[in-house]
């Protein structure tokens, strides 16, 4: 992946660069939902990951996922509501990064006609990874229809929503009473729903669960994601759970030898691409 713009609207808010296998190691994501997303991902599909306050982990789980990008991939930075698009129009698929998609009034948020303007883009065959302030799948489809005002055909178009959380904090989920999480609290960050979106003739938008939270066991259990996702690709089952599995065996691999440098990541990707 490269970028055709100044990277700093997006890297702003991401604190120190960790790998999927750093988020693994450390439990916020287990093997086999992070495969689910990076053989989508590697696919073409868009991202768009909610937590509740900042600080619970959904910029981070971004950046990370940046890495199962299609060959020659190339990452468009926006740069806030009064951004021109000027996108490139030759070369591999471009990717507009968006570091929220929110009404508040911080210089690289979008919503209202921004945000319609950057999905018209993903109508023409561009891609979207992005970040929003929900705590589930269902509030982020709601945030996106209301305060950042897309069109249901639009939000349908964002393909993947993954939900991380403070799974220890008492008032994580609380967006008016902790909007951000203090830097010297330590937490337990987890992603603890992904949905894979999708047109609805009644709802307008609807959502097939990939991964859920199980609180019994305090993780992240992968649903029939690759039922789901082959149909969403368009191949078979047996080839989305052959794919999915390989993916899942190489994260687990790396985070149980220590191998979290960037470039053993780029590796284990390398080596599975599909073709």
């Amino acid at each position: 992946m490269q970028y055709v713009n100044d990277p700093y609207p997006w890297t702003e808010g991401i604190g120190g660069d960790l790998t999927i296998v750093d988020l693994v190691a450390n439990g916020t994501i287990m093997p086999s939902p992070a495969a689910a997303l990076w053989w989508a991902i590697e696919r073409g599909a868009s991202l768009l990951t909610a937590g509740g306050p900042s600080g619970a982990g959904k910029s981070t789980l971004a950046n990370a996922c940046l890495g199962f990008l299609p060959d020659g991939a190339r990452a468009y930075a926006v740069a806030g509501r009064d951004d021109p698009l000027r996108l490139p129009t030759v070369g591999g698929p471009i990717y507009l990064l968006v570091s929220e998609l929110s009404d508040h009034p911080r210089p690289f948020y979008v919503a209202g006609a921004a945000a319609r303007r950057i999905f018209a883009k993903v109508r023409e065959g561009a891609r979207v990874v992005g970040t929003l302030h929900a705590d589930s799948v269902d509030e982020a489809i709601e945030v996106l229809g209301g305060e950042v005002e897309l069109l249901p055909e639009d939000i349908a178009r964002a393909d993947l929503v993954a939900v991380t959380r403070v799974v220890d904090d008492p008032g994580a989920g609380d967006r008016r009473r902790m909007w951000r999480i203090p830097s010297d609290r330590p937490v337990r960050r987890r992603v603890v729903e992904i949905g894979l979106l999708g047109p609805d003739a009644e709802r307008g938008v609807g959502w097939i669960p990939l991964a859920t939270w199980n609180g019994a066991s305090e993780r992240l259990d992968l649903a029939d994601a690759p039922a789901a996702l082959a149909r969403w690709a368009g191949v078979s089952r047996a080839a989305a759970e052959k794919g999915i599995a390989e993916r899942a065996d190489a994260l687990a691999a790396l985070a149980a030898e220590g191998r979290r440098d960037p470039r053993d990541v780029a590796d284990a990707v390398r080596r599975l691409r599909v073709s």
